[in-house]
Protein backbone atom coordinates (compact mmCIF):
# COMPACT_ATOMS: atom_id res chain seq x y z
CA UNK A 1 0.00 0.00 0.00
CA UNK A 2 1.24 3.47 -0.90
CA UNK A 3 2.53 5.55 2.01
CA UNK A 4 0.85 8.94 2.26
CA UNK A 5 2.88 12.15 2.39
CA UNK A 6 2.49 14.03 5.67
CA UNK A 7 1.23 17.24 4.10
CA UNK A 8 -1.78 19.57 3.94
CA UNK A 9 -3.45 20.79 0.75
CA UNK A 10 -2.08 24.32 1.17
CA UNK A 11 1.45 23.12 1.89
CA UNK A 12 1.54 21.15 -1.37
CA UNK A 13 0.28 24.07 -3.46
CA UNK A 14 2.70 26.47 -1.74
CA UNK A 15 5.51 24.08 -2.65
CA UNK A 16 4.35 24.11 -6.29
CA UNK A 17 4.15 27.94 -6.24
CA UNK A 18 7.79 28.10 -5.14
CA UNK A 19 8.83 25.70 -7.93
CA UNK A 20 6.78 27.25 -10.74
CA UNK A 21 6.00 30.86 -9.68
CA UNK A 22 5.57 32.22 -13.20
CA UNK A 23 3.58 29.38 -14.74
CA UNK A 24 -0.15 29.92 -15.24
CA UNK A 25 -2.09 28.35 -12.39
CA UNK A 26 -5.66 29.35 -13.25
CA UNK A 27 -7.19 30.81 -16.39
CA UNK A 28 -10.64 32.02 -17.40
CA UNK A 29 -11.76 34.03 -20.43
CA UNK A 30 -9.77 37.26 -20.28
CA UNK A 31 -7.96 36.35 -17.05
CA UNK A 32 -4.72 34.61 -16.07
CA UNK A 33 -3.29 33.93 -12.60
CA UNK A 34 0.26 32.70 -12.10
CA UNK A 35 1.15 30.40 -9.23
CA UNK A 36 2.84 33.34 -7.52
CA UNK A 37 -0.33 35.42 -7.83
CA UNK A 38 -2.57 32.56 -6.72
CA UNK A 39 -0.49 32.06 -3.61
CA UNK A 40 -0.25 35.79 -2.83
CA UNK A 41 -3.98 36.41 -3.32
CA UNK A 42 -4.88 33.39 -1.20
CA UNK A 43 -2.52 34.59 1.57
CA UNK A 44 -4.15 38.02 1.59
CA UNK A 45 -7.62 36.48 1.54
CA UNK A 46 -6.71 34.13 4.38
CA UNK A 47 -5.56 37.08 6.50
CA UNK A 48 -8.80 38.91 5.73
CA UNK A 49 -10.80 35.85 6.80
CA UNK A 50 -8.83 35.59 10.03
CA UNK A 51 -9.50 39.24 10.86
CA UNK A 52 -13.21 38.56 10.50
CA UNK A 53 -13.35 35.60 12.85
CA UNK A 54 -12.93 32.64 10.51
CA UNK A 55 -10.43 30.24 12.02
CA UNK A 56 -9.35 26.62 12.17
CA UNK A 57 -12.44 24.43 12.36
CA UNK A 58 -14.88 27.09 11.12
CA UNK A 59 -17.50 25.52 8.83
CA UNK A 60 -17.77 27.64 5.69
CA UNK A 61 -20.30 26.78 2.98
CA UNK A 62 -19.44 27.79 -0.61
CA UNK A 63 -22.07 28.30 -3.30
CA UNK A 64 -20.08 29.12 -6.38
CA UNK A 65 -19.66 29.14 -10.10
CA UNK A 66 -16.45 27.64 -11.47
CA UNK A 67 -14.11 30.65 -11.44
CA UNK A 68 -10.64 31.78 -10.26
CA UNK A 69 -12.12 33.37 -7.11
CA UNK A 70 -13.37 29.96 -5.99
CA UNK A 71 -9.82 28.58 -6.16
CA UNK A 72 -8.37 31.58 -4.30
CA UNK A 73 -10.99 31.44 -1.55
CA UNK A 74 -10.79 27.67 -1.14
CA UNK A 75 -7.00 27.79 -0.84
CA UNK A 76 -7.28 30.67 1.66
CA UNK A 77 -9.68 28.70 3.82
CA UNK A 78 -7.49 25.60 3.67
CA UNK A 79 -4.46 27.66 4.71
CA UNK A 80 -6.13 28.60 8.02
CA UNK A 81 -7.75 25.21 8.62
CA UNK A 82 -11.37 26.15 7.94
CA UNK A 83 -13.68 23.34 6.79
CA UNK A 84 -15.13 23.93 3.32
CA UNK A 85 -18.67 22.80 2.52
CA UNK A 86 -19.18 22.99 -1.28
CA UNK A 87 -22.89 23.26 -2.08
CA UNK A 88 -24.37 21.86 -5.25
CA UNK A 89 -25.57 24.84 -7.31
CA UNK A 90 -28.48 22.77 -8.67
CA UNK A 91 -29.92 22.14 -5.19
CA UNK A 92 -33.48 23.24 -4.52
CA UNK A 93 -34.15 25.61 -1.62
CA UNK A 94 -35.00 22.67 0.64
CA UNK A 95 -31.83 20.81 -0.31
CA UNK A 96 -29.72 23.92 0.30
CA UNK A 97 -31.24 24.36 3.74
CA UNK A 98 -30.79 20.68 4.57
CA UNK A 99 -27.11 20.75 3.56
CA UNK A 100 -26.42 23.82 5.70
CA UNK A 101 -28.02 22.17 8.71
CA UNK A 102 -26.39 18.76 8.28
CA UNK A 103 -22.93 20.31 7.88
CA UNK A 104 -23.40 22.80 10.73
CA UNK A 105 -22.35 25.71 8.50
CA UNK A 106 -21.42 28.92 10.32
CA UNK A 107 -20.93 31.16 7.31
CA UNK A 108 -21.99 31.09 3.67
CA UNK A 109 -19.90 32.53 0.85
CA UNK A 110 -21.59 33.18 -2.50
CA UNK A 111 -19.13 33.45 -5.40
CA UNK A 112 -19.92 34.47 -8.96
CA UNK A 113 -23.12 33.64 -10.79
CA UNK A 114 -23.70 29.89 -11.32
CA UNK A 115 -25.49 29.18 -14.59
CA UNK A 116 -27.54 26.26 -13.30
CA UNK A 117 -28.99 27.57 -10.05
CA UNK A 118 -29.43 30.33 -7.51
CA UNK A 119 -29.11 30.34 -3.76
CA UNK A 120 -32.70 30.68 -2.59
CA UNK A 121 -32.79 30.05 1.19
CA UNK A 122 -34.51 33.11 2.72
CA UNK A 123 -32.40 35.39 4.89
CA UNK A 124 -34.52 34.76 7.94
CA UNK A 125 -33.77 31.03 7.69
CA UNK A 126 -30.04 31.75 7.61
CA UNK A 127 -30.31 34.19 10.49
CA UNK A 128 -32.24 31.65 12.57
CA UNK A 129 -29.25 29.28 12.21
CA UNK A 130 -26.76 32.04 12.96
CA UNK A 131 -25.30 31.90 9.43
CA UNK A 132 -23.74 35.10 8.07
CA UNK A 133 -23.31 35.55 4.35
CA UNK A 134 -20.51 37.03 2.25
CA UNK A 135 -21.15 37.84 -1.41
CA UNK A 136 -18.46 38.06 -4.08
CA UNK A 137 -20.54 38.67 -7.19
CA UNK A 138 -17.68 40.15 -9.24
CA UNK A 139 -13.90 39.61 -9.22
CA UNK A 140 -13.42 43.15 -7.88
CA UNK A 141 -15.39 42.26 -4.74
CA UNK A 142 -12.61 39.96 -3.54
CA UNK A 143 -10.03 42.70 -4.07
CA UNK A 144 -12.19 45.09 -2.04
CA UNK A 145 -12.59 42.49 0.68
CA UNK A 146 -8.83 42.00 0.96
CA UNK A 147 -8.22 45.76 1.02
CA UNK A 148 -10.82 46.53 3.71
CA UNK A 149 -8.81 46.43 6.93
CA UNK A 150 -11.17 48.20 9.31
CA UNK A 151 -14.48 47.95 7.52
CA UNK A 152 -16.17 45.58 5.16
CA UNK A 153 -16.90 46.80 1.64
CA UNK A 154 -18.86 43.74 0.53
CA UNK A 155 -22.24 42.78 1.90
CA UNK A 156 -22.43 40.65 5.02
CA UNK A 157 -25.98 39.61 5.85
CA UNK A 158 -26.96 39.34 9.51
CA UNK A 159 -30.27 39.56 11.34
CA UNK A 160 -29.54 43.06 12.59
CA UNK A 161 -28.55 44.82 9.38
CA UNK A 162 -28.06 43.65 5.82
CA UNK A 163 -24.68 45.38 5.60
CA UNK A 164 -23.43 45.09 9.15
CA UNK A 165 -19.77 44.30 9.61
CA UNK A 166 -19.33 41.05 11.47
CA UNK A 167 -17.55 42.14 14.65
CA UNK A 168 -15.19 39.60 16.17
CA UNK A 169 -12.30 40.18 18.52
CA UNK A 170 -10.47 37.08 17.33
CA UNK A 171 -7.53 38.14 15.14
CA UNK A 172 -4.58 35.86 14.52
CA UNK A 173 -1.29 36.14 12.70
CA UNK A 174 -1.49 34.15 9.47
CA UNK A 175 1.80 32.37 10.08
CA UNK A 176 0.57 31.19 13.47
CA UNK A 177 -2.80 30.14 12.04
CA UNK A 178 -1.16 28.08 9.28
CA UNK A 179 1.09 26.35 11.79
CA UNK A 180 -1.97 25.02 13.61
CA UNK A 181 -3.28 23.13 10.56
CA UNK A 182 -2.53 19.39 10.52
CA UNK A 183 -2.70 16.89 7.62
CA UNK A 184 -5.28 14.94 9.63
CA UNK A 185 -7.58 17.94 10.06
CA UNK A 186 -10.88 18.00 8.18
CA UNK A 187 -10.50 19.74 4.82
CA UNK A 188 -14.14 19.66 3.72
CA UNK A 189 -17.57 18.17 4.13
CA UNK A 190 -18.91 16.93 0.80
CA UNK A 191 -22.36 15.57 0.09
CA UNK A 192 -22.90 12.28 -1.68
CA UNK A 193 -24.58 12.47 -5.08
CA UNK A 194 -26.12 9.02 -5.35
CA UNK A 195 -28.96 8.39 -7.78
CA UNK A 196 -31.26 6.50 -5.40
CA UNK A 197 -30.99 8.14 -1.93
CA UNK A 198 -30.75 11.51 -0.20
CA UNK A 199 -27.40 13.31 0.07
CA UNK A 200 -25.28 12.39 3.10
CA UNK A 201 -22.40 14.52 4.53
CA UNK A 202 -18.90 13.06 4.35
CA UNK A 203 -15.95 14.67 6.17
CA UNK A 204 -12.49 14.05 4.66
CA UNK A 205 -8.94 15.07 5.58
CA UNK A 206 -6.20 17.18 4.03
CA UNK A 207 -3.89 14.15 3.93
CA UNK A 208 -6.32 11.91 2.06
CA UNK A 209 -7.49 14.61 -0.35
CA UNK A 210 -4.11 15.90 -1.52
CA UNK A 211 -2.45 12.46 -1.69
CA UNK A 212 -5.34 11.10 -3.72
CA UNK A 213 -5.17 14.14 -6.02
CA UNK A 214 -1.51 13.38 -6.65
CA UNK A 215 -2.41 9.76 -7.44
CA UNK A 216 -4.90 10.98 -10.05
CA UNK A 217 -2.06 13.03 -11.52
CA UNK A 218 0.21 9.97 -11.53
CA UNK A 219 -2.19 7.95 -13.69
CA UNK A 220 -2.78 10.90 -16.04
CA UNK A 221 1.03 11.30 -16.20
CA UNK A 222 0.41 15.01 -15.68
CA UNK A 223 3.25 17.54 -15.56
CA UNK A 224 3.56 21.31 -15.25
CA UNK A 225 3.14 21.56 -19.04
CA UNK A 226 -0.41 20.17 -18.99
CA UNK A 227 -3.63 22.18 -19.11
CA UNK A 228 -6.69 20.72 -17.36
CA UNK A 229 -10.09 21.79 -18.69
CA UNK A 230 -12.13 22.45 -15.54
CA UNK A 231 -15.68 21.93 -16.77
CA UNK A 232 -16.92 19.63 -13.98
CA UNK A 233 -18.62 21.61 -11.16
CA UNK A 234 -16.29 22.15 -8.22
CA UNK A 235 -18.71 20.88 -5.60
CA UNK A 236 -18.13 17.23 -6.52
CA UNK A 237 -15.28 14.99 -5.31
CA UNK A 238 -14.28 14.03 -8.88
CA UNK A 239 -13.86 17.69 -9.89
CA UNK A 240 -12.19 18.87 -6.69
CA UNK A 241 -9.72 16.00 -6.38
CA UNK A 242 -9.26 14.61 -9.89
CA UNK A 243 -9.29 17.95 -11.71
CA UNK A 244 -8.59 21.04 -9.56
CA UNK A 245 -6.13 19.57 -7.07
CA UNK A 246 -4.66 17.07 -9.54
CA UNK A 247 -3.74 20.07 -11.72
CA UNK A 248 -2.49 22.36 -8.95
CA UNK A 249 -0.43 19.61 -7.30
CA UNK A 250 1.50 19.23 -10.58
CA UNK A 251 2.01 22.91 -11.44
CA UNK A 252 -0.35 22.49 -14.40
CA UNK A 253 -2.88 25.06 -15.61
CA UNK A 254 -6.50 24.88 -14.50
CA UNK A 255 -8.54 26.34 -17.38
CA UNK A 256 -12.13 27.44 -16.76
CA UNK A 257 -14.52 27.71 -19.72
CA UNK A 258 -16.87 30.71 -19.76
CA UNK A 259 -19.56 28.32 -18.47
CA UNK A 260 -20.33 24.62 -18.60
CA UNK A 261 -22.10 24.69 -21.97
CA UNK A 262 -20.61 22.37 -24.59
CA UNK A 263 -19.79 25.12 -27.11
CA UNK A 264 -17.86 27.16 -24.55
CA UNK A 265 -16.06 24.05 -23.29
CA UNK A 266 -14.85 23.33 -26.83
CA UNK A 267 -13.78 26.98 -27.19
CA UNK A 268 -11.79 26.69 -23.96
CA UNK A 269 -10.04 23.52 -25.14
CA UNK A 270 -9.15 25.23 -28.40
CA UNK A 271 -8.07 28.58 -26.91
CA UNK A 272 -6.04 27.22 -23.97
CA UNK A 273 -4.75 24.12 -25.81
CA UNK A 274 -6.12 21.89 -23.06
CA UNK A 275 -4.42 18.52 -22.80
CA UNK A 276 -6.51 16.85 -20.08
CA UNK A 277 -10.29 16.60 -19.97
CA UNK A 278 -11.90 14.53 -17.22
CA UNK A 279 -15.68 14.34 -17.26
CA UNK A 280 -18.83 12.31 -16.77
CA UNK A 281 -20.26 10.26 -19.68
CA UNK A 282 -23.08 12.69 -20.45
CA UNK A 283 -20.66 15.58 -20.81
CA UNK A 284 -18.49 13.64 -23.25
CA UNK A 285 -21.61 12.74 -25.25
CA UNK A 286 -22.67 16.39 -25.37
CA UNK A 287 -19.21 17.49 -26.48
CA UNK A 288 -19.12 14.93 -29.29
CA UNK A 289 -22.54 16.06 -30.52
CA UNK A 290 -21.57 19.76 -30.41
CA UNK A 291 -18.17 19.14 -32.03
CA UNK A 292 -19.89 17.90 -35.18
CA UNK A 293 -21.16 21.42 -35.84
CA UNK A 294 -18.49 23.46 -34.01
CA UNK A 295 -15.48 21.71 -35.58
CA UNK A 296 -13.20 23.20 -32.92
CA UNK A 297 -9.48 22.44 -32.94
CA UNK A 298 -9.22 20.06 -29.98
CA UNK A 299 -6.14 18.24 -31.22
CA UNK A 300 -4.28 19.27 -28.05
CA UNK A 301 -6.34 16.82 -25.96
CA UNK A 302 -4.15 14.03 -24.65
CA UNK A 303 -6.04 12.16 -21.96
CA UNK A 304 -8.57 12.35 -19.14
CA UNK A 305 -10.65 10.18 -16.86
CA UNK A 306 -14.27 9.17 -17.34
CA UNK A 307 -16.35 8.46 -14.24
CA UNK A 308 -19.32 9.55 -12.18
CA UNK A 309 -21.80 7.10 -13.72
CA UNK A 310 -21.79 3.88 -15.80
CA UNK A 311 -21.11 3.97 -19.53
CA UNK A 312 -20.94 1.43 -22.34
CA UNK A 313 -17.77 0.11 -23.96
CA UNK A 314 -18.97 1.54 -27.26
CA UNK A 315 -19.32 5.04 -25.78
CA UNK A 316 -15.79 4.75 -24.38
CA UNK A 317 -14.39 3.81 -27.78
CA UNK A 318 -16.36 6.62 -29.47
CA UNK A 319 -14.90 9.20 -27.10
CA UNK A 320 -11.37 8.00 -27.82
CA UNK A 321 -12.05 8.00 -31.55
CA UNK A 322 -14.02 11.24 -31.95
CA UNK A 323 -12.18 13.40 -29.41
CA UNK A 324 -8.78 11.93 -30.26
CA UNK A 325 -7.72 11.21 -26.69
CA UNK A 326 -6.44 8.24 -24.67
CA UNK A 327 -9.31 7.99 -22.21
CA UNK A 328 -8.83 6.33 -18.82
CA UNK A 329 -11.62 4.45 -17.02
CA UNK A 330 -12.18 5.29 -13.37
CA UNK A 331 -14.66 4.87 -10.55
CA UNK A 332 -14.95 6.67 -7.25
CA UNK A 333 -17.32 7.80 -4.55
CA UNK A 334 -17.50 10.54 -1.96
CA UNK A 335 -17.04 8.00 0.84
CA UNK A 336 -13.71 7.02 -0.77
CA UNK A 337 -12.58 10.69 -0.90
CA UNK A 338 -12.69 10.51 -4.71
CA UNK A 339 -11.56 7.95 -7.31
CA UNK A 340 -10.15 4.58 -6.36
CA UNK A 341 -9.31 3.02 -9.74
CA UNK A 342 -7.85 4.07 -13.07
CA UNK A 343 -6.61 2.54 -16.25
CA UNK A 344 -3.06 3.09 -17.47
CA UNK A 345 -2.18 5.08 -20.58
CA UNK A 346 -0.31 2.01 -21.80
CA UNK A 347 -3.33 -0.30 -21.43
CA UNK A 348 -4.95 -1.67 -24.57
CA UNK A 349 -8.11 0.23 -25.53
CA UNK A 350 -10.27 -2.87 -25.20
CA UNK A 351 -9.12 -3.36 -21.61
CA UNK A 352 -9.74 0.31 -20.84
CA UNK A 353 -13.18 0.16 -22.46
CA UNK A 354 -14.28 -2.97 -20.61
CA UNK A 355 -12.77 -2.52 -17.14
CA UNK A 356 -12.55 0.17 -14.48
CA UNK A 357 -8.78 -0.11 -14.46
CA UNK A 358 -6.61 -1.14 -11.52
CA UNK A 359 -6.94 -0.21 -7.85
CA UNK A 360 -5.06 2.86 -6.70
CA UNK A 361 -1.98 1.92 -4.63
CA UNK A 362 -3.57 3.35 -1.47
CA UNK A 363 -6.66 1.17 -1.74
CA UNK A 364 -7.31 -2.48 -0.91
CA UNK A 365 -10.20 -4.26 -2.60
CA UNK A 366 -11.93 -7.57 -2.01
CA UNK A 367 -14.95 -9.12 -3.68
CA UNK A 368 -17.33 -10.68 -1.15
CA UNK A 369 -20.60 -12.58 -1.03
CA UNK A 370 -23.61 -11.44 1.00
CA UNK A 371 -22.09 -12.95 4.15
CA UNK A 372 -18.81 -11.09 3.74
CA UNK A 373 -16.79 -14.11 2.58
CA UNK A 374 -14.12 -13.35 -0.02
CA UNK A 375 -14.88 -14.74 -3.48
CA UNK A 376 -12.41 -16.23 -5.98
CA UNK A 377 -10.87 -14.26 -8.84
CA UNK A 378 -13.38 -13.77 -11.66
CA UNK A 379 -16.45 -14.25 -9.46
CA UNK A 380 -18.96 -11.40 -9.24
CA UNK A 381 -19.82 -10.12 -5.79
CA UNK A 382 -19.86 -7.05 -3.57
CA UNK A 383 -17.02 -4.58 -4.11
CA UNK A 384 -15.43 -3.89 -0.70
CA UNK A 385 -12.73 -1.25 -0.12
CA UNK A 386 -10.27 -0.43 2.64
CA UNK A 387 -7.49 2.13 3.00
CA UNK A 388 -6.52 5.59 4.27
CA UNK A 389 -8.75 7.34 1.73
CA UNK A 390 -11.82 5.30 2.74
CA UNK A 391 -13.97 7.30 5.15
CA UNK A 392 -15.60 5.18 7.82
CA UNK A 393 -18.39 7.43 9.09
CA UNK A 394 -20.77 10.09 7.90
CA UNK A 395 -20.42 13.49 9.50
CA UNK A 396 -22.22 13.74 12.84
CA UNK A 397 -23.35 10.12 12.38
CA UNK A 398 -26.06 11.36 10.05
CA UNK A 399 -26.24 7.80 8.68
CA UNK A 400 -24.91 4.46 10.00
CA UNK A 401 -21.13 3.89 9.57
CA UNK A 402 -20.16 2.82 6.07
CA UNK A 403 -17.31 0.51 7.14
CA UNK A 404 -17.27 -2.64 9.23
CA UNK A 405 -15.14 -3.34 12.29
CA UNK A 406 -12.18 -4.30 10.07
CA UNK A 407 -12.36 -1.12 8.04
CA UNK A 408 -13.98 -2.62 4.91
CA UNK A 409 -16.51 -0.41 3.15
CA UNK A 410 -19.29 -1.95 1.09
CA UNK A 411 -19.52 0.30 -1.98
CA UNK A 412 -22.98 -0.90 -2.96
CA UNK A 413 -21.52 -1.93 -6.33
CA UNK A 414 -21.18 -5.41 -7.83
CA UNK A 415 -18.15 -6.51 -9.79
CA UNK A 416 -15.18 -8.85 -10.05
CA UNK A 417 -11.38 -8.74 -10.19
CA UNK A 418 -9.34 -10.49 -12.85
CA UNK A 419 -6.00 -12.20 -12.23
CA UNK A 420 -4.09 -9.00 -13.09
CA UNK A 421 -6.06 -6.90 -10.58
CA UNK A 422 -8.36 -5.07 -12.98
CA UNK A 423 -11.80 -4.30 -11.60
CA UNK A 424 -14.90 -4.98 -13.71
CA UNK A 425 -18.24 -3.33 -12.93
CA UNK A 426 -21.45 -5.37 -12.98
CA UNK A 427 -23.92 -2.83 -11.63
CA UNK A 428 -25.31 -1.21 -8.50
CA UNK A 429 -26.96 -3.64 -6.08
CA UNK A 430 -29.92 -1.28 -5.77
CA UNK A 431 -30.36 -1.50 -9.54
CA UNK A 432 -30.41 -5.31 -9.68
CA UNK A 433 -33.68 -6.47 -11.25
CA UNK A 434 -35.38 -9.37 -9.45
CA UNK A 435 -37.54 -11.29 -11.92
CA UNK A 436 -39.17 -14.55 -10.86
CA UNK A 437 -36.41 -15.18 -8.32
CA UNK A 438 -33.57 -14.42 -10.77
CA UNK A 439 -31.16 -11.56 -9.96
CA UNK A 440 -30.51 -9.77 -13.24
CA UNK A 441 -27.75 -7.20 -13.75
CA UNK A 442 -29.03 -4.36 -15.93
CA UNK A 443 -25.44 -3.63 -16.98
CA UNK A 444 -25.27 -6.98 -18.82
CA UNK A 445 -28.39 -6.11 -20.78
CA UNK A 446 -27.12 -2.61 -21.53
CA UNK A 447 -23.69 -3.84 -22.67
CA UNK A 448 -25.32 -6.34 -25.04
CA UNK A 449 -27.54 -3.78 -26.75
CA UNK A 450 -26.06 -0.28 -26.40
CA UNK A 451 -23.76 -0.64 -29.42
CA UNK A 452 -26.62 -1.08 -31.89
CA UNK A 453 -26.84 1.62 -34.60
CA UNK A 454 -29.35 4.31 -33.74
CA UNK A 455 -29.01 4.00 -29.96
CA UNK A 456 -27.92 7.19 -28.20
CA UNK A 457 -28.47 5.99 -24.64
CA UNK A 458 -29.99 2.86 -23.13
CA UNK A 459 -30.91 1.84 -19.59
CA UNK A 460 -32.59 -1.32 -18.28
CA UNK A 461 -34.77 -0.94 -15.17
CA UNK A 462 -37.14 -3.09 -13.15
CA UNK A 463 -40.87 -2.32 -13.28
CA UNK A 464 -43.09 -3.71 -10.48
CA UNK A 465 -45.05 -6.78 -11.55
CA UNK A 466 -47.64 -8.65 -9.42
CA UNK A 467 -46.58 -12.05 -10.73
CA UNK A 468 -42.83 -11.87 -11.32
CA UNK A 469 -41.88 -9.23 -8.70
CA UNK A 470 -40.32 -7.12 -11.47
CA UNK A 471 -40.38 -7.03 -15.24
CA UNK A 472 -37.54 -5.68 -17.38
CA UNK A 473 -38.13 -2.41 -19.15
CA UNK A 474 -35.65 -1.13 -21.71
CA UNK A 475 -35.51 2.68 -21.74
CA UNK A 476 -34.00 4.07 -24.95
CA UNK A 477 -33.09 7.50 -26.30
CA UNK A 478 -32.48 7.32 -30.06
CA UNK A 479 -29.64 9.05 -31.87
CA UNK A 480 -30.64 12.68 -32.57
CA UNK A 481 -32.23 13.30 -35.96
CA UNK A 482 -31.87 16.48 -38.05
CA UNK A 483 -33.96 19.36 -36.60
CA UNK A 484 -36.21 19.47 -39.67
CA UNK A 485 -37.24 15.79 -39.36
CA UNK A 486 -41.00 15.22 -39.51
CA UNK A 487 -43.00 13.30 -36.91
CA UNK A 488 -43.55 10.53 -39.47
CA UNK A 489 -39.80 10.22 -40.00
CA UNK A 490 -39.18 10.10 -36.24
CA UNK A 491 -41.84 7.43 -35.80
CA UNK A 492 -40.36 5.33 -38.63
CA UNK A 493 -36.89 5.50 -37.07
CA UNK A 494 -38.27 4.39 -33.69
CA UNK A 495 -40.15 1.48 -35.23
CA UNK A 496 -36.98 0.29 -36.94
CA UNK A 497 -34.93 0.75 -33.78
CA UNK A 498 -37.49 -1.17 -31.71
CA UNK A 499 -37.35 -4.05 -34.15
CA UNK A 500 -33.52 -4.07 -34.12
CA UNK A 501 -33.33 -3.99 -30.33
CA UNK A 502 -35.82 -6.78 -29.79
CA UNK A 503 -34.14 -8.93 -32.41
CA UNK A 504 -30.70 -8.38 -30.87
CA UNK A 505 -32.07 -9.08 -27.38
CA UNK A 506 -33.44 -12.42 -28.60
CA UNK A 507 -30.07 -13.32 -30.13
CA UNK A 508 -27.71 -12.03 -27.41
CA UNK A 509 -29.55 -12.45 -24.10
CA UNK A 510 -30.72 -15.48 -22.14
CA UNK A 511 -34.48 -15.96 -22.03
CA UNK A 512 -34.81 -14.73 -18.43
CA UNK A 513 -33.04 -11.47 -19.39
CA UNK A 514 -35.38 -10.61 -22.28
CA UNK A 515 -37.03 -7.17 -21.80
CA UNK A 516 -40.82 -7.27 -21.42
CA UNK A 517 -41.18 -3.58 -22.29
CA UNK A 518 -39.32 -1.13 -24.49
CA UNK A 519 -40.03 2.59 -24.16
CA UNK A 520 -38.53 5.58 -25.94
CA UNK A 521 -37.63 8.83 -24.18
CA UNK A 522 -36.22 12.08 -25.49
CA UNK A 523 -33.79 12.17 -22.54
CA UNK A 524 -33.26 10.55 -19.14
CA UNK A 525 -33.81 12.40 -15.85
CA UNK A 526 -30.49 13.18 -14.19
CA UNK A 527 -28.97 14.36 -10.95
CA UNK A 528 -26.90 17.57 -10.88
CA UNK A 529 -23.69 15.60 -11.51
CA UNK A 530 -24.99 13.89 -14.65
CA UNK A 531 -25.95 10.56 -13.14
CA UNK A 532 -29.23 9.03 -14.24
CA UNK A 533 -31.80 9.61 -11.50
CA UNK A 534 -32.91 6.02 -11.16
CA UNK A 535 -36.02 6.70 -9.08
CA UNK A 536 -37.36 9.28 -11.54
CA UNK A 537 -36.45 7.08 -14.51
CA UNK A 538 -38.33 4.14 -13.02
CA UNK A 539 -41.37 6.34 -12.36
CA UNK A 540 -41.36 7.64 -15.93
CA UNK A 541 -40.82 4.15 -17.36
CA UNK A 542 -43.64 2.69 -15.25
CA UNK A 543 -46.05 5.34 -16.59
CA UNK A 544 -45.06 4.64 -20.19
CA UNK A 545 -45.39 0.89 -19.63
CA UNK A 546 -48.86 1.39 -18.15
CA UNK A 547 -49.86 3.36 -21.24
CA UNK A 548 -48.50 0.54 -23.41
CA UNK A 549 -50.59 -2.03 -21.50
CA UNK A 550 -53.75 0.01 -22.12
CA UNK A 551 -53.27 0.06 -25.88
Amino acid sequence: MKEYLDITIAQKIEEIARRFPDRTAVSAPGRLLSYRELNEFSEQTAQAFLSRGIRKGSHIALFSANCPELVIIALALWKIGAVIIPLCTAYSEGEQLSALRKSEAEQLILIGKPVNGVFSVPKHELWSMGIKTLRFAEPEDLIDFIASKDKLSVAVDTAEDDNLYYENDYVSDLKQAKALVSPDDTDMILFTSGSTAGAKPVASTHRARINLAMTHGDYLEATETDVFCAVLPLYHCFAITGVMLAALSRGAELAFPKDRHSANTLRCIEARHCTILSAVPTLYSALMAKQKEAAADISSLRTGMIGGSPYSSELFRRICRELGMTLLPSIGMTEATAGYTSGRLTDDIELRAASLGELFPEVECRIADDSGNELPIGTTGRIMLRGPSIIGRYYNDYAPPCTDEKGWMDTGDMGYLDAEGHLFFKGRRKEIIIRSGENISPVEIENALSELPGVWELKAVGIPDPHRIEEICLCVTPQPLPPDSTEEEKAAVRRQLRSSLLKAAGERLSSYMQPRYLVFMDSFPRTDTGKIDLNKLKEAAAKLCAMEKEK
